[in-house]
């Protein structure tokens, strides 16, 4: 499965504003800095907690239907654009939105065929394309995730060498890694 960004999220989860006022910092002069610290503990956050916490435009490629079972989105799913797949002589083909089910509702979101999937011989990789809208909107984003963005980047901000003398350093502050197990989304 390939997972690509067709449209990155308008908003961040937290504004610059809200970083400043957490980290303290009441001049611009590291404004662009903190914007990009904002961006990336956003995608850490998404990273370690397997879902889009900001809201974007995505588009999933796999390599066949699955053999049982849904096909399996991103959480939180808020629709499905469209589905087309590839034929094994390159043409790509769209399946009607009437012949899936979504539950957008589902952690992870869910796609089910109504009849079963097109059994049509597929091109050898890529083959199946799923175009949707995934991620919170910025005031829906629970507060545990928000927190553990704040001291990310508090982490970042303060220690921006990647070492202290005498100070032992892990990957991620044992106290963000907990703000962000908080309702993991664990993928098998």
């Amino acid at each position: 499965m390939i997972l690509r960004v067709l449209d990155p999220p308008q908003q961040e989860p937290l504004t610059l504003a809200e970083a400043k006022v957490f980290l303290r910092v009441d001049h611009d002069a590291d404004d662009v800095e903190i914007e990009a610290m904002i961006r990336a503990a956003r995608e850490q956050a998404e990273l370690y907690q397997g879902r889009e916490v900001a809201r974007k435009r995505l588009e999933m490629l796999l390599d066949g239907w699955p053999r049982r079972g849904p096909i399996l989105t991103p959480a939180p799913l808020v629709q499905v654009e469209d589905i087309r797949y590839r034929l094994a002589d390159g043409t790509w083909m769209t399946w009607p939105a009437t012949e899936y089910l979504v539950a957008a509702d589902a952690e992870p979101g869910e796609i089910h065929p109504r009849a079963g999937w097109p059994g049509d011989a597929l091109w050898p990789a890529g083959a199946v394309s799923v175009r949707m809208v995934c991620g919170w909107l910025p005031d829906d984003v629970p507060e545990h995730i928000r927190q553990g963005m704040k001291l990310l980047i508090t982490s970042w901000y303060e220690h921006r060498t990647g070492y202290r003398l005498g100070n032992i350093l892990t990957e991620v502050p044992v106290g963000i890694t907990a703000l962000l197990s908080a309702n993991r989304l664990v993928r098998f």
